[in-house]
């Protein structure tokens, strides 16, 4: 008795539509994930608490970060900068159109010289950056 296989005529095709499907579920889900993760400071920080600090859970605006640690040291972002150059950044970051000026935000440690932090909030007032925020933490 003969067995025939299947027609030779016949293609066999992988179905495509499926793995579409999976590829645009993987990627939501990635998307998903990776706005959801929690900013992590690259500077060994203790920030203050603070009971009314505002929770904001939109999507945050694109800051001007600026850090001082709990020796002094100040840091652009994740760059450790002296004074001058700090006063420098201000400086252009004031010279931009108020439309696309960013906020400054002063993430200052709990163990730093508060006539520090007023001295970097003072600086930027001079250069005409109005909106300067400090970062705490929430209980």
């Amino acid at each position: 008795m003969r067995v025939h296989a299947q027609d030779e005529d016949e293609n066999l095709e992988v179905q495509m539509a499926p793995l579409i499907d999976c590829v645009f579920l993987l990627l939501i889900f990635f998307l998903i994930a990776t706005s959801m993760k929690e900013e992590k400071l690259s500077v060994d920080l203790e920030l203050p608490e603070a009971e009314a600090a505002k929770v904001i859970l939109s999507k945050a605006p694109d800051y001007l970060v600026v850090t001082i640690d709990k020796y002094g040291d100040l840091y652009l972002g994740e760059n450790a900068v002296d004074i001058q150059s700090l006063m420098t950044a201000l400086e252009k970051e004031a010279d931009k159109p108020e439309t696309q000026r960013r906020i400054v935000r002063l993430d200052g440690d709990k163990r730093t010289d508060y006539g520090r932090i007023v001295e970097i909030v003072e600086m930027a007032k001079l250069y005409g950056i109005r909106e300067v925020k400090l970062r705490t933490l929430n209980q």
